[in-house]
């Protein structure tokens, strides 16, 4: 691994019951994403990462 980037991505779907990960969040709507984004790191200031998202759906061009 020296000198190489490895990115852990996970599948495009989530399995069964498992929390949406990675790409898979995108998938759902932006209400949905927070709260998967919330459950998922329980220690981000939730007006951060809803500033961030909102930030990212006004800004870039394949999230929306």
């Amino acid at each position: 691994m020296t000198g190489e980037l490895h990115h852990l991505t996970g599948a495009l779907l989530s399995y069964n019951d498992q929390t949406p990960m990675y790409a898979q969040i995108y998938i759902n709507d932006t209400a949905e994403q927070l709260n998967v984004r919330r459950t998922n790191n329980n220690n981000l200031d939730p007006v951060v990462i809803n500033n961030l998202q909102t930030m990212l759906l006004d800004s870039h061009p394949y999230i929306s």
